[in-house]
């Protein structure tokens, strides 16, 4: 009895040897060796890695940051690949950035072209394995900003109009025998306004210098030199071309007297759609979006005086 108690305990060792060893070699696949981020400059860098590709089915790119992307994959020829096994390259991007990714076998070269925001993009690469999935995260830094090529408007569809903003309201007492001359400069923080609409959020954040339509002679013109540098999506403020921020207004307080000195400015405006051609630094990618844009330049004042009784 006691014999047959050993040779069944050999037995059994001998199956959980051998069990163990199957569930090493053949049931579980091995998790592939792989960088998991990489950190990349705004204006143009590059990083190599490689990339174990046996089981390798599927790769997709995406972001929390950019909801407007696209991804392009191309075989050696630089012709759509139409298979994973073909992929010789892999472009990822929107009209605010771009990624490129080079691919020789395992192999593997990731070079970011352009991050036009003002903030770190993160980028994650998804890798599908079939039985499993890895993650590569893509840091880009700021890069160079986005471009505006060209800008102009719509001049015979936009609104005009006037409008008038109390600039300063002031009581003043003379106290002397003879008039006191208080002096004003009504242009000085009245400066115009150009507020310009995204018409996609993506664009949200831009910053550039473009002309801006003129207010002369009683109409609006476009104005090459009249130039302000704005933020789309944002309300931008410069001086107009031709406006004297130094002129001088001014009122003759009467002797021993209180007064309330109203100085109001008037505005002419001006509501009208801007096309405007995006470019994205280092690329040849560009893209026109129409932004609605209202503009208030000053164009006159009144200065009012009332005595207290």
């Amino acid at each position: 009895m006691f014999k047959v108690k050993v040779f069944l305990f050999y037995i059994l060792s001998f199956v959980a040897v051998f069990l163990q060893g199957c569930n090493d070699d053949i049931f579980v696949e091995q998790v592939p060796d792989l960088v998991d981020n990489i950190k990349l400059s705004g204006y143009g860098d590059a990083a190599k890695f490689k990339l174990p590709i046996d089981g390798l089915q599927n790769v997709t790119f995406g972001n929390e940051t950019d909801y407007r992307t696209y991804t392009d994959y191309y075989d050696a020829n630089g012709e759509p690949a139409g298979s994973l096994a073909n992929v010789r390259k892999i472009v990822y991007g929107s009209p605010r950035f771009r990624i490129e990714v080079d691919i020789d076998g395992e192999d593997v070269e990731v070079r970011s072209i352009a991050n036009t925001y003002r903030s770190n993009l993160i980028v994650w690469a998804n890798l599908d394995y079939g039985y499993m999935t890895r993650s590569v995260d893509i840091i880009i830094t700021p890069g160079a900003p986005m471009e505006i090529k060209e800008c102009s408007y719509f001049m015979d569809y936009g609104q005009s109009g006037v409008t008038r903003i109390r600039g300063l309201r002031q009581r003043v007492t003379n106290n002397t025998d003879r008039p006191q001359r208080a002096v004003y400069y009504p242009y000085k923080d009245a400066r115009s306004i150009i507020d310009v609409e995204a018409e996609d959020q993506v664009f949200d954040g831009i910053k550039a210098t473009v002309p801006v339509p003129l207010f002369a002679d009683g109409e609006w013109r476009e104005n090459a030199d009249n130039t302000a540098e704005i933020v789309v999506g944002e309300t931008s403020y410069f001086y107009s071309r031709g406006v004297d921020i130094a002129e001088e207004a001014y009122v003759d307080v009467p002797p021993q007297s209180t007064v309330t000195i109203d100085l109001t400015v008037e505005f002419a405006t001006f509501e009208v759609d801007a096309w405007m051609e995006f470019c994205l630094p280092g690329t040849d990618y560009e893209l026109i979006v129409v932004n609605p844009c209202k503009i208030f330049q000053p164009v006159g004042y009144t200065l009012d005086m009332i005595c207290e009784e």
